[in-house]
């Protein structure tokens, strides 16, 4: 019996670094993913859980704030390195004490949209735990960055939650209740 080629095998050499397989670089991904949301989780637990209610909530206005933010973020740290160059060392010495307080906030605003993530969609599937979201977000965030475009739309969009509802319990209006949704959830139409 002869058998029919549809194509060329996938070639995946350009996606896995390293040179990994799929299946290596996907439980590395999700080990370090689930690593990052549950160290936050547990060692800020007072201010990750108000941030992933906040981000489930109140997802639109969290999405609205987390874009002008980045975007300011943006076009003031441009700003701020052009300036800071021209001093030359003493500037980098700035740039460098002004941006880690900035990664440490990314660092967490990424563990509560990976915890945001991962709990709605265990909902979806009967398990509404905040410690099933660790896993389950970073599962299948890490899924999703192997899909070309949808993936880097779907995960820009869920960390820009994140940064937006880590930003409004940090800075904002504290944690959101379900009294200031934007829109109505399904269930109240």
């Amino acid at each position: 019996m002869n058998s029919v080629a549809l194509g060329p095998p996938l070639q995946l050499d350009g996606i896995i670094p390293f040179g990994l397989r799929l299946s290596s670089t996907l439980a590395i991904w999700t080990a370090v993913s689930s690593f990052i949301a549950l160290s936050i989780l547990l060692l800020f637990p007072d201010w990750t859980e108000p941030a992933v209610r906040t981000a489930r909530v109140s997802t639109l206005m969290s999405a609205a704030i987390g874009l002008f933010a980045i975007l300011g973020v943006v076009i003031v740290g441009g700003i701020l390195a052009v300036a800071l160059s021209f001093l030359l060392f003493v500037g980098w010495i700035i740039w460098v004490v002004a941006l880690v307080p900035l990664v440490v906030f990314g660092v967490g605003s990424y563990a509560v949209s990976v915890i945001t993530f991962g709990a709605v969609l265990s909902r979806k599937l009967g398990h509404d735990s905040i410690w099933l979201g660790v896993f389950v977000g970073a599962l299948a965030l890490t899924l999703l960055s192997f899909v070309p475009v949808l993936g880097a739309i779907v995960s820009f969009v869920v960390q820009t939650v994140g940064f937006g509802a880590s930003l409004r319990v940090t800075f904002g209006s504290g944690p959101s209740d379900r009294h200031d949704r934007t829109i109505p959830s399904a269930h109240d139409l």
